[in-house]
């Protein structure tokens, strides 16, 4: 079967040379892309075909398995998230963060809205080979045409039979049972602890939290969590981490590396937070604006 870098050649070296290759990629069957016409035009309209391809999330060369899922094409119900929120996200997905996407992900499901089509096969890339990304949450903003098009790639077969389970399932009742928060002792020894505390998050515990991740308590996992963090912490946690940062980094104990590697802890935190509060705006104009914290230097 004839690939895309076979048609690239053809296409370099020009029809006069190179003859276009009389059997085509399933892909130009489908486009409608058949053996009629001039060779150069059929070159061109193979081009275009392909860009399609590639943007929907397929590869050019892939075999005619037949996609998985409904074939009947549902209907756009969900509107789209504001101007403002879909700039933010293509600039998210530039470079791709789990902790932020996810993020907003959560504020397109929570407002009703639902992704551009653009929009559909990036996410599905990143959603499909991480699980560190809001399945649930790009599951609602996909909504029903946005996940009978995932199906429609079979490299994402997993990926939408999660999408799918997540959708069907039924809308909680009184929530997960409440857990007795921890002590400031028990998060300082294990950070993680403080995501299983429902927001708004006490101040002693973030605090706790902070120490936790200064002393290397979380390992590989270190730039991770602090994303995640950062993400949830409120605005006036957040307004206040430049103080935090700097009580941090005059502790005696610390040698230069370590401060350096200190503030960078900090950095990162505080971008995640200003990115959450720049996405609640981003869905709702209508918010306080936040003034940037600035983390001390050293």
């Amino acid at each position: 079967m004839t690939v895309w870098s076979d048609i690239v050649t053809t296409a370099l070296l020009g029809t006069d040379r190179r003859p276009l290759p009389s059997e085509l990629p399933a892909w130009a069957n489908a486009a409608g892309v058949g053996s009629a016409g001039d060779a150069e035009r059929r070159v061109l309209d193979l081009a275009a075909a392909h860009r399609i391809v590639a943007q929907a999330g397929r590869k050019g060369h892939s075999s005619e398995r037949s996609p998985a899922g409904p074939t009947a094409v549902p209907k756009q119900r969900l509107p789209l998230p504001p101007p403002a929120a879909e700039r933010m996200l293509d600039g998210l997905l530039v470079r791709p963060d789990a902790a932020a996407i996810s993020h907003w992900l959560g504020a397109c499901a929570r407002e009703g809205c639902g992704l551009a089509a653009r929009h559909w096969a990036p996410l599905a890339g990143l959603a499909g080979r991480s699980t560190a990304y809001d399945r649930a949450a790009l599951s609602v903003a996909l909504g029903e045409r946005g996940r009978w098009f995932v199906h429609q790639n079979p490299d994402w077969r997993r990926l939408a039979a999660v999408l799918d389970a997540v959708a069907d399932e039924p809308e909680p009742g009184d929530g997960p049972p409440v857990l007795p928060t921890p002590t400031a002792e028990q998060v300082e020894r294990d950070p993680e602890l403080l995501l299983a505390v429902a927001d708004p998050w006490p101040d002693p515990l973030v605090t706790a939290a902070l120490a936790g991740l200064v002393n290397g308590r979380m390992g590989g996992k270190l730039r991770t969590y602090a994303r995640t963090l950062g993400a949830r912490l409120s605005h006036a946690q957040y307004a206040s981490l430049g103080l935090l940062a700097q009580r941090f980094l005059e502790l005696p104990q610390l040698g230069p590396a370590a401060r350096r590697g200190v503030r960078n802890l900090f950095v990162e935190i505080e971008r995640a937070g200003y990115d959450r509060i720049e996405i609640e705006r981003g869905f709702d104009p209508s918010l306080k604006l936040v003034v940037k914290t600035t983390i001390p230097p050293v």
